[in-house]
């Protein structure tokens, strides 16, 4: 965070404000434009000094009741008046400017469940840099022909003004353009030191292309628009966006695009005909082992996506992917904090490591395959780390069997589906 971004916020809209808006005359000899700083300071019941402090950035803890008044004599939106205050209090050392000095690589569990309701709409998670965290197979049947998700990780400012094949996904790229410098400006002026970094980046990568966007405007983003994509197999897509906020100090949003015409509706449902199974993101819902895993799936019944908090997800992910025969996701690595594993029928299993985890019962049911023998699989359980909990066979073999894992989550394990029947959940 620069000295002078609260000061260059209030000079950007200060010298935006046309002097007839504020009833003042427009004048031949004004060598500044929009409205001088005196006559800001007048209108706003500030003095002329401690205005000039404040843009210079010599004063960096001005009282609500200053910025409230700027903020009503320029006539800052709701938007920008909640900037402004932001930065005052980035500015001034506040809560804003160490909350960023770490982030999150990946998104909540419930948060990539309700990526899966969104399908098959395009839809995508981004942090305040414009990295790509997560994103739905509708967002990647319409950005992965553009190469927007070529790059580790994707992100959007990057892949605008570097990326030559951004001109032809955009056809309004100027507009998009503009809207991802204002986006990376306004988390740079918060104190994202990965938006800071970004953003020196791009200024030497994209010279001025970037420069002027990002320097010469104190806009913010737009929270919802249409965008035209032009995309190789099924043309120009006019899209309509929303983007919402998601709760957290990660500050992550989530964008939801929808068709903005019958057109691109049309051709929307054409792209999703010819591309049923698209890939759902860096760390998705892959439908099958990955290429060489040499292991074979057990039948593993889950009717929707399990999260099981933990002491240590990479070691407890491990553990779970030598029980069902499934990988990991090929990105998990020792020491993530948010592991997964990827079962052959569609839901996963979500490992969060936390301080005092609490253990879950009977939310898995693992279905032997026909050739395996029960007592085989127990004791291979049992060699794994698994302890035994209850036995509940029957005489005909029919029944079931109850075991933990190394942190006391209990599973059980099933002759055949139609065991189920008798087991709790």
């Amino acid at each position: 965070m620069t000295e002078t971004e609260l000061g260059a916020f209030l000079r950007a809209h200060r010298e935006a404000v046309p002097p007839a808006a504020v009833g003042l005359p427009n004048g031949n000899r004004r060598r500044t434009p929009g409205l001088r700083r005196a006559e800001l300071a007048t209108l706003a019941g500030v003095s002329v000094d401690y205005l000039t402090r404040l843009e210079q950035g010599r004063d960096r803890s001005p009282s609500t009741q200053v910025l409230a008044a700027l903020a009503e004599t320029l006539g800052l939106t709701r938007d920008e008046r909640i900037h402004l205050h932001r930065l005052a209090k980035s500015n001034g050392g506040g809560a804003c400017e160490g909350a960023a000095a770490t982030r999150a690589r990946t998104v909540r569990p419930t948060v990539r469940a309700l990526l899966d309701q969104l399908e098959p709409a395009p839809a995508l998670v981004v942090d305040r840099s414009g990295d790509v965290l997560a994103w739905t197979a509708g967002f990647a049947r319409l950005a992965g022909p553009t190469g927007l998700l070529e790059a580790e990780p994707p992100n959007l400012a990057r892949y605008a003004f570097t990326d030559p094949r951004a001109h032809d996904a955009h056809p309004d790229w100027a507009a998009v353009a503009g809207e991802r410098a204002a986006a990376l400006r306004v988390a740079a002026a918060l104190g994202d030191p990965h938006a800071a970094l970004l953003a020196e980046e791009l200024t030497i990568t994209a010279d001025a292309r970037f420069r002027d966007r990002f320097e010469g405007s104190a806009a913010l983003p737009a929270r919802t628009g249409v965008e035209r994509w032009a995309h190789p197999e099924v043309g120009e897509l006019r899209l309509a966006y929303e983007s919402l906020e998601l709760p957290g100090p990660d500050e992550q949003q989530l964008v939801a695009y929808l068709a903005s015409d019958e057109a691109t509706a049309a051709a929307l449902a054409r792209l999703n005909d010819r591309h049923p199974a698209a890939d759902h993101g860096p760390r998705a819902h892959r439908r099958q082992a990955g290429p060489g895993s040499g292991r074979i799936s057990r039948m593993v019944s889950i009717v929707q996506n399990v999260a099981i908090d933990c002491s240590d997800a990479y070691a407890l992910a491990r553990f779970w992917s030598e029980v069902t025969g499934c990988p990991l996701h090929p990105e998990d690595r020792p020491g993530d904090r948010e592991t997964q594993v990827m079962l052959p029928q569609g839901p996963v299993l979500y490992f969060n490591q936390v301080p005092e985890p609490k253990t879950v019962k009977n939310r898995v049911h693992v279905c032997l395959r026909p050739e395996t023998s029960r007592e085989e699989e127990v004791k291979r359980l049992q060699d794994l780390g698994a302890t035994l909990v209850a036995d509940h066979r029957n005489l005909d073999g029919s029944g079931w069997v109850i075991l933990a894992d190394p942190e006391g989550n209990e599973f059980c394990v099933l002759r055949s589906e139609s065991d189920r029947a008798g087991t709790t959940s």
